[in-house]
């Protein structure tokens, strides 16, 4: 008898439920044809053996989630900024990261590149120019 609730993995050749199968809309069952649990110890294999092209994927992924930019315009911005933090100058090389993007987090307008010292200083004032000219007099206050 037919199950309609039912679908066969086409990896593991095990009859499962349906919700064990990812929605894949131009399949004509609108499902995977690999359950959920074949998949994802497929991809955890293929990350071992693929490391890089995990790290560029998800580098290309949060790119474009958090700031609607391509891998393309960050290399521009990096080249137009010489591979330097466009804050403090350093070069990208001095560095165990790359450089991060730096966005108004009001308006989510990216600003350019920062290193992994200058993004999170900027996050530190509130990103407030009133903040960073206290702190600029402080420090003032000790010059030799």
């Amino acid at each position: 008898m037919l199950n309609l609730n039912k679908k066969v993995c086409s990896h593991c050749k095990k009859a499962k439920e349906k919700k064990e199968f990812s929605a894949r809309g131009a399949r004509s069952s609108g499902k995977a044809s690999w359950c959920k649990s074949c998949l994802n110890k497929w991809r955890k294999q293929d990350k071992a053996k693929n490391p890089n092209k995990y790290k560029q994927y998800e580098f290309a992924r949060g790119l474009k989630r958090n700031y609607k930019m391509t891998v393309d315009q960050y290399n521009k911005m990096y080249v137009d900024q010489q591979g330097c933090c466009g804050c403090c100058g350093k070069h990208e090389s001095e560095f165990k990261k790359k450089l991060h993007v730096d966005h108004n987090h009001t308006t989510g307008q990216v600003r350019g590149l920062l290193c992994t010292r200058c993004n999170p200083g900027i996050g530190y004032f509130e990103e407030s120019i009133e903040k960073l000219e206290m702190a600029i007099k402080y420090l003032e206050k000790f010059k030799k």
